[in-house]
């Protein structure tokens, strides 16, 4: 719809007039980050993106977020790390755990879950703005293991998919848990071997990064951090132009896909709105408006540019009115019990890539206005 391709366009310009904003980013972890010093790749990417940042790290050797260890203090307990977060004044602090501990369930529940949620609270504490990012590594060459913590033991995994899918169910449950935002490296990574490339991410311990693969999570962070795509960035990180431009295209789309769809923001409505099919660049968005419903009702649906927690009569409006892109649009098509199908076109522009709208429905029977949930509705590639 023109009217939702001209805010939409709006929005991006909007991000990229931001471009002299300042991001201060701190890194958390281990060798996972500091071999081929991770934290400059970033610095680089996203000064050559025309942003200007500062960023600093803590990453000892085998460091955990939450486990007690002889060489060196969890992050959640460590001096350096708890002084470094009290500083204040980030903009975004990245949580990185050990390679293969969030695979092991007895660990991930005692040490990773509450190491991170109190590294959460410190850095709410101290920076109230900034976004916590998790900093999902990714799996082993071969899969391999069992991998071991005392007594506790991950299972055996077969390959690099099956240790994939364990860290990426890790991740997202602390992020679901603590409300904080995940970095899918590890996606990307196994999007990069299933995309049929030859290039190497495992040095030849089949754990750590090659320099690639240093430079594939950099531009997920670059993605992740500034909500742009790294696609033609002048930053190689000295790398072939080629590689680092397929690298820079596979992160783009590992980022951008993560978390993608529609999610709820208002649940709990009086009926229930649901992206049912598309949702994609380019595609026909089918949204949903199901419920109970009782002689001939007006269904109403709108897309809005931005989120809302209004009370009214009817439940929650959870989408801002003085935004709207897409709406209201009306149909009094229903089908008792079965519910009625909104489309949105959804334009076919890379620039849009990742952002995110807000969507809502409501029904009108008699004089009453009944209010549905409310969705977060992040555009996939």
């Amino acid at each position: 719809m023109k009217h939702f391709l001209a805010v939409c366009l709006a929005a991006s310009s909007l991000a990229t007039a931001a471009s002299a904003d300042d991001f201060a980013v701190l890194f958390l972890g281990n060798s996972y980050t500091y071999v081929n010093d991770l934290p400059a790749l970033v610095e680089g990417l996203v000064a050559a993106s025309g942003h200007t940042i500062v960023v600093d790290s803590h990453a000892p050797g085998g460091n955990t977020l939450g486990v007690p260890q002889a060489n060196g203090q969890a992050h959640a307990t460590h001096p350096t790390s708890l002084a470094k977060i009290a500083q204040g004044g980030w903009d975004v602090v990245v949580l990185q755990d050990q390679s293969y501990l969030p695979t092991i369930p007895q660990a991930f529940t005692a040490y990773m879950q509450p190491g991170a949620a109190a590294l959460d609270a410190a850095i709410a504490a101290a920076s109230p703005a900034a976004r916590t990012l998790l900093y999902m590594t990714w799996g082993r060459e071969q899969g391999g293991g069992p991998f071991c913590i005392g007594p506790w033991c991950s299972p055996a995994f077969s390959n690099f998919d099956a240790m994939q899918a364990s860290l990426a169910a890790a991740y997202g449950t602390v992020a679901a848990a603590i409300d904080a935002e995940v970095c899918p490296v590890g996606l990307a990574w196994q999007d990069w071997f299933q995309g049929g490339h030859t290039e190497p991410l495992h040095k030849a311990d089949e754990s750590h990064p090659t320099l690639a693969g240093s430079y594939l999570a950099a531009c997920c962070f670059h993605v992740a951090i500034t909500g742009e795509s790294p696609v033609g960035n002048s930053f190689t990180g000295g790398l072939a132009p080629a590689l680092a431009l397929a690298l820079q295209q596979t992160a783009e789309a590992a980022v951008f896909g993560h978390g993608c769809g529609a999610h709820p923001t208002q649940p709990g409505g009086g009926f229930d709105l649901e992206l049912r099919s598309g949702g994609a660049l380019g595609s026909l968005a089918r949204f949903a408006l199901d419920g109970p419903f009782v002689g001939a009702p007006a269904g109403v649906f709108a897309v809005a540019a931005r989120d809302a927690a209004l009370p009214l009569a009817g439940g929650t409006l959870g989408i801002d009115l003085g935004a709207l892109l897409v709406g209201p649009l009306v149909s009094n098509q229903f089908v008792n019990g079965v519910g009625v199908l909104f489309g949105v076109d959804v334009p076919a522009d890379a620039s849009l890539l990742g952002l995110t709208v807000h969507a809502q429905g409501a029904v009108v029977v008699g004089a009453d206005l009944v209010l549905s949930n409310a969705l977060a509705w992040r555009l996939c590639p």
